[in-house]
């Protein structure tokens, strides 16, 4: 399943269902007359009274959510956090699931900013993911500036290939671009180059001359995508996001917390503030 409904997380999609509408026709007993007329059935004047009462609850909902509000019987604010969609200036709070996740940091992945940094962010993302591409675009360059390349944070991103075979064509591409201290030049033209899922967007061909936009060795970036201990570490980040309860991406980890869902940067420097708090 895609679940767009907030606009700012992917899921994986489940195959449509094809309805096939039924018409039956129901004939009416005109041997009731009352004075010379058609009898017509009771359940005609019900029908009409509940198309009625329908119409006045849809106009009313229309009102209420025009104005940002949602009733109560949507649960608070369930109705508010979908209708923020993918607007950027939203100051709506990062959703965030109060456990702490223990990741295991290997030192194969990709990683900005300072070893020493007190706040450690974690991001669980795939390349055909918009709103990953949403995460990169609108707030990942204000994180790195202000909390990345000033010491205050460490960045890693790991693959959660999860949107189809493209996904995982990209994947173990960026990784062997890491093993040529290129995957951020790489990462970058993915994203750039996203299209629709599985719509040859991230064919051999164009990670291939993404590879020659970015100088990679051609032949040793054609034997890594072949070899299957890339594939096995691609493999593994994925893992290690099942087992951290990630469903859906961009997903990110700050200090063992996780926020779901790509918000505006307001949102993250509120997270990364905190943390470094101790909060």
């Amino acid at each position: 399943m895609e679940r767009n409904s907030r606009g700012r997380i992917s899921r994986k999609p489940k195959p449509d269902l094809e309805a096939e509408e039924i018409l039956e026709d129901y004939p009416i007993d005109y041997s009731d007359q009352v004075a010379g007329k058609k009898y017509f059935p009771v359940a005609a004047y019900v029908g009409i009274i509940l198309a009625i009462l329908l119409g006045a609850i849809i106009i009313a909902l229309s009102i209420i959510i025009s104005s940002g509000k949602a009733p109560l019987l949507f649960g608070n604010s369930l109705l508010g956090a979908n209708m923020a969609g993918n607007n950027a200036n939203t100051n709506s709070a990062v959703k965030v699931q109060p456990e702490i996740v223990d990741l295991q940091i290997s030192a194969d992945y990709p990683m900005l900013g300072s070893e020493d940094a007190p706040v450690t962010l974690v991001e669980f993302a795939d390349f055909q993911c918009p709103f990953c591409k949403q995460f990169q675009d609108r707030a990942f360059g204000q994180i790195k500036s202000k909390y990345i390349d000033t010491g205050i944070a460490k960045f890693y991103f790991l693959h959660f290939p999860f949107l189809g075979p493209e996904s995982q064509s990209a994947a173990v591409a960026a990784e062997c671009a890491r093993q040529q201290d290129k995957f951020w030049q790489y990462h970058d033209l993915l994203y750039a180059t996203q299209g629709l899922e599985n719509s040859n967007a991230f064919s051999d061909a164009v990670l291939k001359k993404l590879a020659t936009q970015v100088g990679l060795n051609a032949a040793k970036f054609a034997a890594c995508r072949a070899n299957e201990k890339t594939i096995e570490i691609v493999g593994r980040q994925f893992q290690a996001g099942k087992d951290a309860g990630v469903e859906g991406t961009p997903t990110v980890f700050i200090n063992g917390k996780k926020y779901e869902e790509a918000q505006p940067f307001s949102s993250y420097q509120s997270a990364i503030e905190q943390a470094r708090k101790g909060q």
